[in-house]
């Protein structure tokens, strides 16, 4: 029979891992949010329209996956 210190501690390490998962993937989210942020703003400043075109929707992707990301963190601690 396994006893229940050893299921607290595999519960506290997955509780972990997930937490860890979660902020990489903050992470990566805010590092593709800024380089298209820069990449706009050179591309507003040079005056490259369909380029601005293109970031815009693929920042318009990228937020709607964000808020995919928290709705669904935020499912997880609720259960």
């Amino acid at each position: 029979m396994v006893d229940k210190i050893s299921i607290l501690t595999l519960l506290t390490n997955l509780a972990a891992k997930e937490a860890e998962l979660m902020w990489t993937r903050y992470a990566s989210m805010l590092y593709a949010s800024t380089a298209l942020l820069g990449i706009l703003s050179f591309a507003l400043k040079e005056r490259l329209f369909p380029v601005v075109i293109g970031v815009a929707f693929i920042g318009i992707v990228f937020s709607i996956a964000w808020l995919q990301m928290i709705r669904l963190s935020q499912f997880y601690y609720k259960r």
